[in-house]
């Protein structure tokens, strides 16, 4: 058995590597580091771990063809790339996630907070809606969305607008109705992008959620299947 770890950093610069180091011991995580693609691998052979934080460019290898090794040695293991050569809202980055290759990205440079709201973020693990879930805005009735995936921390969803930290109170339904309630919550908008699709996708973070809200959230949970 592969003796288990905490987070792999993979970048080629030191004191990348060092900052991202304190950054996790912050919040009680240990992580080890190495500085290419191939000791990365190795590593990953040898020990198990939950999370990489891995470079876009590295010495010896792409980090978007490292990222599909990895998934490859460990299906479940949860990446995050972080950059200074690509946007969050690059067609590529966008690609990767959807494709389940991310979990997540960080522009360089990060502050503190963007690493950890990250982190804090994948323990919620994601589930695509594939039955039709409608989301009102309560404060704008005429705007209307679908959720395209959803977790016990938040929601993606298609056809509203929103800024990045702008917060928005939603009434969320299944269409279908079936055992499920509607809920509401309030939410704030983490990323918005319209690079990948013709209507706007947003994810957000639920702010302010009852528990009696939460428990619909977890009854539809329970009839969707896990993201990658």
């Amino acid at each position: 058995m592969k003796e288990a770890r905490g987070v792999l950093i993979v970048d080629d610069e030191p004191d990348m590597c060092w900052a991202l180091q304190n950054v996790l011991l912050t919040i009680g995580l240990s992580s080890r580091t190495t500085q290419t693609g191939a000791s990365a691998l190795e590593e990953l052979q040898t020990a198990s771990y939950g999370m990489v934080l891995l470079d876009a460019k590295l010495r010896d290898i792409d980090g978007f063809e490292l990222a599909k090794q990895i998934k490859a040695l460990a299906p479940k293991i949860r990446i995050i790339m972080i950059s200074g050569y690509y946007y969050k809202h690059d067609l590529d980055i966008q690609r990767a996630i959807e494709e389940g290759i991310l979990s997540a990205f960080v522009a360089k440079p990060f502050r503190h907070d963007d690493i950890i709201g990250i982190i804090e973020r994948r323990k919620h693990r994601r589930y695509y809606a594939h039955i039709p879930l409608v989301v009102h805005d309560i404060q704008n009735p005429l705007e209307m969305g679908r959720v395209v995936d959803i977790s016990e921390g938040g929601l993606r969803i298609m056809g509203i607008h929103a800024t990045e930290g702008a917060k928005r109170a939603f009434m969320v339904q299944l269409a279908s109705h079936g055992n499920v309630d509607p809920f509401f919550c309030e939410a704030e908008c983490r990323w918005f992008s319209e690079t990948l699709d013709i209507e706007p996708v947003s994810g957000f973070r639920f702010t302010n959620i009852t528990e009696s809200a939460l428990g619909q959230v977890k009854k539809i949970i329970g009839m969707l299947t896990p993201r990658r």
